[in-house]
């Protein structure tokens, strides 16, 4: 019954409840469906950066995952669309986060694991002068994108988030300079 009740959830809201981190036994095209991830972050490979807000990773099993950034949305950058500051956002986070270098996958236990498009949703860090930095914040700070808060659940670094919207809006930086 619960099982039920469950899959009309996710039909109705176009949503699933909260999953686990991918592992060798998952399939790479379906988003396992088990308990709450509470890991402190993954080390893996960047194999592409689709564009201001999602990157393609390799984990260390060879499983090619796409991840989507939590608490941030970047203007659209693909061949079917291209919105201002769009094709800015791609280039940056291409310069920031290039195929083949390091990142830190960390975990919102406030919010869901993947969404309804089968992206793995993280945090996203990458190290610079031995510490590991928050990409989605860099994003953020340099207008590359806007804080972002799905079912009235803002993520847990929502207050650095919108610290670092607010500066790169008030420098005008980016996607700030846009008409609106």
């Amino acid at each position: 019954m619960r099982s039920l009740i469950a899959g009309l959830l996710v039909v109705l809201c176009g949503c699933a409840a909260p999953t686990s981190a991918p592992d060798s036994t998952t399939s790479s095209s379906v988003a396992p469906t088990s308990t709450p991830v509470e890991s402190v972050g993954k080390v893996v490979t960047v194999v592409w950066v689709d564009d201001g807000d999602t990157v393609d990773v390799r984990l260390r099993n060879g499983r090619r995952v796409r991840v989507r950034m939590l608490g941030l949305n970047s203007p659209e950058h693909n061949p079917q669309r291209s919105e201002c500051g769009g094709p800015a956002a791609t280039e940056a986070l291409r310069q920031l986060l290039p195929i083949g270098s390091r990142v830190r996958l960390v975990t919102d236990s406030s919010q869901f694991a993947w969404d309804r498009y089968g992206r793995l949703l993280r945090f996203v860090e990458y190290p610079r002068a031995g510490r590991w930095r928050d990409a989605g914040r860099w994003q953020l700070r340099h207008g590359h994108a806007e804080v972002y808060v799905w079912g009235r659940q803002p993520v847990q670094r929502y207050e650095t988030y919108l610290q670092a919207q607010r500066r790169a809006q008030r420098q005008g930086l980016g996607l700030w300079r846009c008409p609106r």
